[in-house]
């Protein structure tokens, strides 16, 4: 048996498939790895959560599915489809009345921060039918999801998500505020997603960083660094991160007539 005490979270999920919660020697939480996890990230453990939250029951489909605002930079109707039908299963929860800052680090890195504005519900890492997949093809479509709650009024948020080779290679990472999308306020309970459509990336194993920031970009409401996880299997021999697209050709010069 092998016990491992660790702020690292990705660490946690890999590894152990049972895993304990604790703070200040008060057990929080016991259970599968990934259940206690993904509660440790949203910063309640699972009994509180229930005995103290009455859940809204669970919305229909029809219902959900005429009244899920959807927005989107790009019109793709077989996402949108997708999108709603996946999320519309989702419960729909009371907002938080107060959300404590968080600040866990691990060594020099850090892991989550938070200056107590948002919940993170959940992240999903998804293919382009919406269900939740880790371990994907070289060209097919990757979206990451984000579903938050909101402690008080957000105004002009910046969507962040960042892409990770395992060996730190920063490979991508685009926010809201570069791609001028999503400007308004926010205070709810919403989820935000970026599709990367035909992923070029080559095999390897990659993390994902996602982040709310502040209008300014200054502080961030919540940040979860490289706690998520997919691999790429890729049918293509070639080397480096991403499959780009390119042409070859040769221009003839000179032959040597072949000896006969």
């Amino acid at each position: 048996t092998i016990i491992l005490v660790s702020h690292d979270l990705h660490a946690v999920r890999s590894l152990c498939s049972k895993a304990l919660w604790l703070n200040k020697g008060t057990v929080q939480m016991i259970g599968s790895a990934t259940e206690v996890v993904d509660r440790y990230i949203q910063g309640t453990p699972s009994k509180s959560t229930t005995s103290s939250i009455s859940v809204q029951p669970e919305l229909n489909k029809s219902q959900s599915m005429d009244t899920l605002k959807y927005e989107s930079s790009n019109d793709d109707a077989h996402l949108e489809a997708n999108m709603k039908q996946q999320f519309s299963q989702m419960n729909i929860r009371p907002l938080p009345e107060q959300i404590e800052p968080v600040d866990v680090v691990e060594g020099d890195n850090a892991v989550m921060q938070g200056t107590g504005e948002v919940v993170i519900e959940r992240v999903q890492i998804l293919d382009s039918d919406a269900h939740p997949r880790q371990r994907f093809q070289t060209n097919e479509d990757l979206v990451v999801s984000v579903t938050f709650s909101t402690q008080s009024p957000l105004k002009n948020p910046i969507f962040g998500v960042a892409l990770f080779r395992s060996d730190d290679v920063y490979v991508h990472g685009p926010n809201s505020k570069f791609d001028n999308v999503f400007q308004g306020e926010y205070h709810g309970m919403y989820t935000f997603f970026i599709r990367w459509p035909k992923m070029p990336l080559l095999s390897g194993q990659y993390e994902v960083s996602i982040a709310i920031f502040d209008q300014h970009h200054l502080k961030p409401y919540i940040w979860h660094n490289r706690l998520y996880s997919f691999e790429i299997a890729s049918q293509f021999e070639d080397h480096g991160v991403v499959k780009l697209q390119h042409d070859w050709g040769i221009l003839t010069h000179h032959t040597v007539p072949s000896e006969s």
